[in-house]
């Protein structure tokens, strides 16, 4: 897995994931977004490049979400099948991820 980093004109971090979100790789990425939040930067996660996520990747964007205030850590995309995977466990309010609108479930 990946991230990269990008700040936007507005102080915020936008961070794009590629790879995969599982029991191999969720620590040490949530470690790395915790770290940021305690600095307090504000977090945009451009999560379209995760190519598999496991329940304990779930459970790493859930503890991030948990510990930001609101509205510091969101995800402003994701790919079809974490979409998929967030509509169907209901988990897409949980993790700070709005889907866009006019889209149903695939």
């Amino acid at each position: 897995m990946s991230v990269s980093r990008r700040r936007l004109p507005d102080g915020r971090e936008r961070l794009t994931v590629h790879g995969e979100l599982t029991s191999l790789t969720a620590s040490a990425f949530c470690e790395q977004l915790l770290a940021l939040l305690a600095a307090g930067s504000r977090l945009e996660l451009d999560l379209t490049g995760v190519e598999f996520i496991d329940g304990r990747g779930l459970r790493a964007l859930y503890a991030v979400q948990s510990a930001a205030a609101p509205d510091q850590a969101t995800i402003i995309a994701a790919g079809a099948s974490l979409d998929v995977l967030m509509r169907l466990t209901h988990t897409s309010p949980l993790l700070g991820y709005r889907p866009p609108e006019g889209t149903a479930p695939r």
